[in-house]
């Protein structure tokens, strides 16, 4: 029968460990039958006396060592030891097994080319009738890759977690079925829960949100439970000293598999200095665009391929084109430069950008309606903050010189 299954390492051991082994092992058909059962057993196996020396190993021994029975036979135990661990370590090890009870632990051993590898090992001591102890049976499996992926994990768990960190990010899973929300560290610290916190009932969870955010929030769950549709949701939550933050949660619906039911997994992001940095901008922006629409010149940026990115609406008035026709053309302004000034603007132009020349000129400029205007251009550089030159920033005003000569020419007319 043992030769038509596979047996399990707990039946082997209890089969070996009988009172009657010594009995066993002096009788053939005995002998053959245990070593048929143990031959089939994934984990290694070995036998030894009361002194550690090895009586008998199993085929997985052998594939997992690279000693052969033959090899291995007669040899003292310590034959695989690899002396990384702490000499207290076999200590307690010979002193549980030696007190006739069983040890499970963790061993580095060495195989016969040298190589390290972990194994999971259970040491279970046999008695003799009389009471003492006769052999030690040893079940080991190698667990090296095991290890070698779970520290993985966990390195790559602990990266994470300093992402999240950084970046004020918490991912968490909500299970549907029990209406409990599991979350990282940096989940909980968003939500301003107490340290240590490792699950939130639903309700509990709503409970730190606004009012708004709350039923905002809990139809959206609702739909998505619904609907399997991912959602993108900013809510409010507030905190003990009556502040509150702006975050952004994200989730999708995984349908069961192998779980007791459906889960809904996503991130929570604290945008709050982001939203306050945006608010900020757009106060500071909506300043920007009331100080440019009081200035009577035209007010422009443009990047360094002589693309308009920003042009002041009175620019109409000017040249009979309005700001939405120039923005983001590239080489609109040259086009409609006169032919005779366009080298001597282009080269200004490029300076201002490669070296931080003055660009003060004046030129002939085409408007809409085909007329001709003599135009002041003044611009100087902007930068970004890693000193990178970004844009040109100018006014650009009708010829006051021009306008000037344009009447006395009239008068002397």
């Amino acid at each position: 029968m043992a030769s038509n299954r596979d047996v399990t390492t707990d039946e082997a051991q209890k089969l070996l460990a009988q009172d009657h082994l010594a009995r066993a092992m002096g009788n053939d058909a005995n002998l053959a039958l245990l070593a048929t059962a143990i031959a089939q057993v994934r984990e290694g196996v070995l036998i030894s006396d009361s002194a550690g020396i090895i009586q008998y190993v199993n085929p997985a021994f052998t594939r997992t060592t690279g000693y052969t029975a033959e090899e291995a036979v007669g040899q003292p135990s310590r034959l695989l030891k690899s002396n990384l661990q702490n000499p207290a370590y076999y200590k307690e090890l010979w002193r549980t097994i030696l007190a006739g009870k069983v040890w499970h632990g963790e061993l580095i051993n060495r195989r016969k080319d040298g190589t390290l590898y972990t194994e999971e090992l259970s040491i279970t001591p046999v008695r003799h009738s009389d009471g003492t102890i006769v052999n030690f049976i040893a079940t080991f499996q190698d667990v090296t890759e095991h290890r070698i992926t779970q520290k993985a994990l966990q390195t790559s768990q602990k990266k994470l977690e300093h992402v999240q960190q950084i970046a004020a990010l918490g991912s968490w899973e909500l299970d549907v079925q029990a209406g409990i929300v599991r979350g990282s560290e940096a989940f909980f610290r968003i939500f301003a829960c107490a340290p240590g916190t490792t699950t939130l009932s639903v309700s509990e969870w709503m409970e730190t949100l606004s009012p708004t955010g709350h039923k905002n929030f809990d139809q959206t769950l609702k739909n998505t439970l619904l609907t399997s549709e991912p959602f993108d949701i900013e809510h409010q939550v507030l905190l003990r000293t009556a502040l509150t933050r702006v975050v952004r949660s994200r989730g999708q619906l995984v349908a069961a598999q192998g779980y007791e039911s459906d889960r809904v997994v996503g991130t929570s992001q604290d945008i709050t200095d982001f939203r306050l940095a945006h608010e900020r901008l757009c106060q500071s922006e909506e300043k920007f665009r009331s100080l440019i629409a009081n200035i009577p010149d035209v007010t422009w940026t443009a990047a360094a391929d002589a693309r308009t990115e920003y042009i002041s609406p009175n620019v109409e008035g000017m040249i009979g084109f309005s700001s939405d026709e120039v923005c983001g053309q590239t080489n609109f302004w040259m086009e409609q430069t006169h032919p005779d000034d366009s080298r001597q603007v282009l080269q200004r132009f490029l300076q201002l950008f490669a070296s931080g020349d003055p660009f003060d000129i004046e030129y002939r400029f085409k408007r809409k309606d085909g007329s001709w205007i003599w135009v002041h251009d003044r611009a100087y550089r902007t930068f970004e903050k890693n000193d990178v030159m970004r844009t040109a920033f100018s006014q650009t005003s009708p010829s006051a010189k021009r306008l000037k000569r344009n009447c006395s020419s009239k008068r002397r007319s």
